[in-house]
């Protein structure tokens, strides 16, 4: 994951796609949950703000409603140790 993230302009076009899903909230457009979150794993690498903002408002929204998906964002932060996730990383566990 790490080799994609740190391509700028995959990045951006991922983010770009990402903004026509609201997700958690229902949506017409077909959605792939499994790419989804190989999504937002990506998002989370790079030193990107625009990408590390767009991760971090899904990951208070999902906290914010005890969205059933909240695990996946524990799962992704067992794998990645970067400081900017630590206080997300800490809250998700005190609420799982």
């Amino acid at each position: 994951m790490n080799i994609f993230s740190s391509n700028e302009f995959l990045v951006n076009f991922i983010l770009e796609v990402m903004e026509q899903y609201d997700y958690p909230k229902d949506s017409d457009h077909p959605f792939d949950f499994i790419s989804y979150w190989y999504c937002i794993c990506l998002l989370m690498l790079p030193d990107q703000e625009k990408a590390k903002n767009v991760t971090l408002a899904l990951a208070h929204r999902l906290l914010k409603s005890e969205h059933k998906d909240l695990w996946q964002f524990r799962r992704i932060l067992e794998f990645i140790d970067k400081i900017e996730y630590h206080p997300l990383k800490e809250e998700i566990e005190n609420h799982l």
